[in-house]
């Protein structure tokens, strides 16, 4: 369940992130944000609709540079385990004895090994909910993005996040120095169900202006980067 934070007012604040970066933040902000999910197809990012920051919002693709493009990833550590020379949080292929992920002779453990395992959050709505809001599947059966519960300290950053919340970073084995590095993100839950065939990768993609973001789409036609 998501829980208000009813001691937190929502109002413009600041927010100290990982890394010591102090960004401004809640709704409306009036400042750029620090950290955004832009593409790099047409330098639009992920945004949290109509600026409200509440849970079933929608996430669509608006201009670079917006108030509340205030999406950054989170490591989930907890989904596999340190092992064999890979860290906590990325995929494993056998390495310590985990096959982790993705379900064991998919051959998608394999195809992403070493690779992160995140979610996007939204870290405005940190000031107001607890857990905070993620990118995750609206619930529509449409593949579209809305914001709902992240995976947060109630369970230790595993699974237990919204339903689609759940992606692996294709390219990026180190999130604490991923830089700008353009990524794919391929979303677990719609990879697994199976939705673009049998053991093959379903994406988080954008449109144009003001579209939704969907995370079921069958084609990698667009990479993200984080800014």
């Amino acid at each position: 369940m998501i829980r208000p934070r009813r001691w937190l007012p929502v109002i413009a604040a600041t927010v100290l992130l990982a890394g010591g970066s102090a960004v401004l933040t809640a709704g409306p902000a009036s400042a750029a944000p620090n950290i955004q999910i832009c593409n790099t197809l047409n330098n639009l990012c992920a945004n949290a609709q109509g600026g409200y920051h509440t849970p079933g919002d929608g996430v669509i693709l608006w201009h670079n540079g917006d108030s509340n493009n205030t999406f950054s990833i989170v490591l989930l550590t907890r989904i596999c385990n340190a092992g064999g020379g890979v860290g906590a949080g990325y995929v494993h292929n056998g390495e310590g004895g985990e096959i982790c992920p993705f379900p064991n002779g998919s051959g998608l453990n394999n195809r992403y090994n070493g690779d992160a395992i995140v979610e996007f959050q939204d870290y405005t709505s940190a000031l107001v909910y607890d857990p905070p809001l993620c990118i995750a599947d609206d619930g529509s059966g449409s593949g579209a993005a809305a914001l709902l519960g992240c995976s947060w300290i109630q369970n230790n950053f595993g699974f237990g996040g919204a339903r689609g919340s759940v992606f692996i970073l294709s390219h990026i084995t180190d999130v604490n120095n991923m830089g700008t590095t353009p990524f794919f993100a391929v979303n677990y839950y719609y990879t697994v169900r199976g939705g673009c065939g049998l053991n093959q990768p379903a994406w988080m993609v954008g449109g144009s202006l003001g579209v939704k973001i969907y995370l079921n789409i069958c084609k990698a036609n667009m990479e993200w980067f984080q800014t």
